[in-house]
């Protein structure tokens, strides 16, 4: 039998910090980067609205790590120039 995970509860909270690292990691999800960060920081709001410091936290950590850098942002911009 499957173990649920009670709302507002600590193991829910790291249930939500776990679903937020695989959407930062594009897994699950078709979006661009924004439209992933937004879920991201929609999660990250409402962990820290229920006093999850921790999982708010690591979810920062997770989106400096993750996000795209500026350099291949610029090169995503060129590529699309002469495609486009």
């Amino acid at each position: 039998m499957e173990k649920i995970d009670t709302f507002g509860s600590k193991e829910w909270a790291n249930d939500q910090l776990r679903f937020v690292i695989r959407i930062l990691k594009g897994e699950g999800v078709v979006a661009t980067w924004k439209g992933r960060l937004q879920i991201v920081l929609y999660v990250k709001n409402r962990l820290e609205d229920m006093a999850f410091w921790w999982q708010a936290e690591r979810i920062e950590n997770w989106i400096h790590r993750l996000q795209p850098r500026e350099v291949d942002s610029l090169e995503e911009g060129r590529e699309s120039l002469h495609y486009g």
